[in-house]
């Protein structure tokens, strides 16, 4: 028997930012302030890939009310154009970028 408990949908705002960079240079640059930024927004480190990261703050897991998810990627690494864990595709050519998606959990 499957006892589905989750009562409630889960809603989110998610608010996208996409920086293209000119190289791996500057891509790792602007990937080192946005960290210091989600940082000192209030949110806490979850989960450390390298080129990946998440954030979240500190409350319900697996619904808390703020995650981010910031994004390093640079030509050819492998990875498609999707904005991690959104569904949203974007086509900016094989490109150095950076991606930040700030959810807000909706009341």
């Amino acid at each position: 028997m499957v006892k589905d408990t989750e009562k409630k949908l889960n809603l989110y705002l998610y608010n996208i930012t996409i920086e293209l960079t000119k190289n791996r240079y500057d891509t790792k640059t602007r990937y080192a302030q946005w960290v210091t930024y989600v940082l000192g927004s209030g949110l806490v480190k979850e989960n450390d890939y390298g080129d990946y990261m998440t954030f979240y703050d500190g409350s319900d897991i697996p619904h808390p009310n703020h995650r981010a998810y910031l994004d390093m990627n640079e030509p050819s690494s492998g990875y498609g154009p999707e904005v991690y864990n959104t569904g949203v595709i974007v086509n900016l050519g094989d490109t150095f970028m950076v991606t930040l998606d700030y959810t807000t959990k909706l009341a």
